[in-house]
């Protein structure tokens, strides 16, 4: 592969992308729990196209922390993957199905600006 007059292999591309996901992933964690044990957690997902297949990407943010997966699903399995059953604080969301599935702990998002991101 060559770009800008820089002749690069796959395999270096791909050692650089796990060295640079090796040098953030303490963040990483960190991030991750810190949603994990949130009070309250707002969460949505979107619908994107990877490569002509319908994925979705998960947003879950406090008020100083988010963390997005990209994930083929858009059902309980994700939340349970992010969250695990452990998660005890509130949800703040629109109110797709899975959430209510997932907790009972819910708190409906009414913004009019089409965002329940704090």
């Amino acid at each position: 592969m060559s770009l800008y007059g820089l002749k690069i292999s796959l395999a270096t591309i791909l050692d650089l992308t796990r060295r640079a996901a090796d040098a953030v992933r303490s963040e990483y964690d960190s991030i991750l729990s810190k949603i994990r044990y949130a009070p309250i957690l707002y969460v949505d997902e979107t619908g994107i196209h990877v490569q002509g297949e319908k994925y979705w990407i998960w947003t879950f943010t406090t008020p100083s922390e988010t963390f997005f997966v990209i994930r083929k699903s858009r059902g309980t399995n994700v939340l349970a993957e992010v969250l695990t059953r452990k998660f005890k604080g509130i949800i703040v969301c629109y109110g797709w199905k899975p959430y209510a599935q997932f907790t009972n702990r819910i708190q409906r998002c009414w913004d009019t600006r089409g965002t329940c991101i704090p």
